[in-house]
């Protein structure tokens, strides 16, 4: 895909600020990161769709990381539609929003939603890097087009103003993009509907490419600063888009070309090791198996393009924790999993 959100893009910037990439709590940061980085790798450019609110042409997506993209021809400004085709969007958004109004009603009081590592990470981020800027824009934190819905549920704190404002805003770029683009986790695993899901051929973790870049990114940025991470990411992926003109990107050769240009020893060790760390990043996924806060339905969504980690990670986790528990998970899992593929309609 060569869209993102401006979500996906704020994720991939808090990912580079960690000198240790091995924590799964914050997971939706480097799902976010290697999300960018394919789509980089695959289209040469990603852009990102303009926010509901009126802006004027030439204005790029906020932040240090996109302004160090664009600086590299990498992400352009804001793509901007006509008037018409986003009042188009919004209203069909705020149609959408009352048809799937129980679902929010139902996340506001679901504990296990707000209570997930995740999302703590995620709103602790946004609170100090984004919220400044997006004050300047929305005094009461929420988009004007669609505040009275979110306002309607009953919303008063503002992490859950922004939250449901971010999920809400997740159908109008849907729509907006023409179901062309890569949602943030929080929208793509969360908003009701089973077309919202990255599908498996979409995932970047099984790309070595991508372990090889994130990868090398842990073994060699530990020590530099904020900025420095970022631009040698970025020259990560300048170097294998370059290379990618005389290898595919599934081709070993490009892998060894790419080890030997960022002076990576035992390359393949080092992919297999971000691929477990991947695998285990999705193990926070086993509490829903368990008592899925949506139904069902959500579920199956959830996991979908992850199904084949499941039984892996319920499995290393058996040394840790009751075995019951895991029999009782990798169960869960296969059933969920036969599901999925028979696309049934739960």
């Amino acid at each position: 895909m060569n869209k993102v959100d401006l979500t996906t893009l704020y994720s991939a910037e808090a990912a580079l600020e960690l000198p240790n990439l091995d924590d799964a709590k914050y997971a939706w940061f480097i799902y976010s990161l290697a999300a960018l980085s394919s789509s980089l790798l695959q289209n040469r450019q990603v852009y990102i769709p303009k926010p509901p609110t009126s802006i004027e042409k030439g204005v790029s997506p906020p932040g240090e990381l996109a302004f160090l993209l664009k600086q590299k021809n990498l992400v352009p400004s804001f793509v901007i539609i006509s008037e018409e085709a986003n009042q188009r969007s919004v209203n069909t958004t705020l149609q959408w929003l009352e048809e799937n109004r129980y679902f929010f009603e139902h996340i506001l009081k679901d504990s296990s939603f707000w209570n997930q590592p995740q999302i703590i990470e995620w709103l602790s981020w946004h609170k100090k890097n984004e919220w400044p800027l997006r004050k300047e824009r929305f005094p009461n934190i929420v988009g004007p087009e669609f505040e009275d819905f979110v306002r309607s549920l009953g919303v008063r704190e503002q992490e859950e103003l922004f939250t449901i404002d971010v999920l809400t805003r997740g159908y109008y770029y849907w729509d907006s993009s023409k179901e062309n683009i890569w949602l943030h986790p929080v929208r793509g695993f969360y908003l009701p509907g089973s077309e919202f899901s990255q599908t498996s051929e979409a995932q970047p973790f099984d790309s070595t490419v991508i372990h090889l870049i994130m990868g090398a990114l842990e073994e060699k940025t530990s020590f530099l600063g904020r900025s420095e991470r970022m631009n040698y990411w970025i020259n990560q992926i300048i170097d294998a888009q370059r290379l990618s003109e005389q290898f595919s990107l599934n081709n070993p050769a490009l892998h060894h070309e790419l080890a030997k240009l960022w002076k990576i020893a035992n390359w393949e060790r080092r992919v297999e090791q971000v691929e477990r760390m991947f695998n285990k990043y999705w193990r926070y996924a086993e509490p829903l198996l368990e008592v899925a806060p949506l139904s069902l339905r959500i579920t199956v969504k959830f996991l979908k393009p992850l199904g084949r980690h499941i039984a892996e990670g319920a499995e290393e986790g058996a040394k840790k924790i009751d075995q019951k528990s895991v029999e009782r998970t990798i169960e869960t899992g296969k059933r969920i999993i036969l599901l999925s593929k028979k696309g049934s309609d739960i």
